[in-house]
């Protein structure tokens, strides 16, 4: 099987393999289907069709920025916010906006960590501590999992479309978008003459 490649990619959908691994890291998986509506649409759009899966990890953000130095917490949350707009907006191919909102959306995060809700303010600021960041994450993404399961997201009937971005220039491997105004996923009931998914190239 192949790992996914970069462009706008049909017949997506989440698997079961989709995980919190051994160092708290959300590890998700998604793969091509082979379901008959997939195969009829590569066979009537004259296109080919490739088995394709791929686990993207969501790491906390470093303490640190490129030229070794540290971070404020203010730009560590907004890594974390961007982070978490990746999860909110995956989770809205399953469910209501609404009820997304509520599962994963403003200070759930925090939930389960022993945070006094009163004290949420001020545990803000330590996101300058690296180990903290790295509780806060690993919570929101395991609150993202259970929801997905409850959700039924893995069991491979919801499909999606979804643009993956080149690494870099010098590294062709399929990135998630982290823009909060572009359309990069949406659900295959939308017909791909109505997709709001924008074009790799102009």
């Amino acid at each position: 099987m192949a790992l996914i490649k970069v462009g706008i990619i049909e017949n997506l959908t989440f698997s079961d393999k989709t995980k919190i691994n051994e160092h708290g890291t959300l590890e998700l998986a998604i793969k091509s289907t082979e379901n008959a509506n997939a195969l009829l649409d590569a066979f009537t759009s004259s296109e080919t069709f490739s088995s394709m899966e791929s686990s993207f990890r969501f790491y906390p953000p470093s303490p640190k920025d490129f030229d070794g130095n540290v971070k404020s917490s203010a730009e560590v949350a907004a890594e974390i916010l961007k982070l978490r707009h990746q999860l909110l907006t995956y989770a809205k191919i399953v469910a209501t906006k609404e009820e997304v909102e509520k599962a994963l959306g403003g200070l759930a995060m925090f939930k389960g960590m022993g945070i006094p809700d009163d004290k949420i303010p001020s545990a803000l600021g330590m996101f300058d501590q690296e180990e903290f960041t790295k509780k806060v994450v690993t919570n929101l993404c395991t609150l993202f999992i259970s929801f997905m399961k409850s959700k039924k997201a893995f069991d491979g009937k919801v499909l999606f479309r979804h643009k993956f971005l080149r690494q870099s220039k010098t590294k062709n491997y399929a990135t998630i978008p982290t823009s909060d105004f572009d359309v990069w996923i949406e659900s295959m009931d939308v017909p791909k003459e109505a997709s709001k998914i924008a074009c790799l190239l102009p």
